[in-house]
């Protein structure tokens, strides 16, 4: 499974190097975003906000072929709320959010 290539998300998006380049920025930032929001909702037992930002995180994961990161969210929107407490699956896509973001910086001047 692909956590992140750049030649797959050129490939997807088909865009300048620019324009991917502002594309990832701005994940990046959301990426950020959504780490904080699934560990409030864990420490609160917000599922709603849990799939919101699960919902949210695989649209984007899908645009720039986040492939490992698009599985976890969507298994995260498919559970049930007690199911979402109870498993790893939240903390797994926390640590998939920083592994990934980690191979984004990598491409970001």
């Amino acid at each position: 499974m692909v956590h992140f290539e750049l030649t797959h998300t050129q490939e997807q998006l088909e865009l300048p190097e620019s324009v991917i380049i502002e594309v990832l920025e701005a994940s990046m930032r959301e990426l950020s975003k959504a780490v904080s929001v699934f560990e409030t909702g864990i420490a609160a037992n917000d599922t709603a906000a849990i799939k919101a930002i699960a919902h949210k995180i695989h649209g984007m994961s899908m645009t720039i072929r986040l492939e490992e990161l698009s599985e976890l969210t969507s298994s995260i929107q498919q559970m049930e709320p007690e199911e979402i407490i109870s498993s790893t699956i939240v903390k797994q896509t926390i640590e998939e959010i920083l592994y990934t973001q980690s191979l984004i910086a990598k491409h970001l001047p």
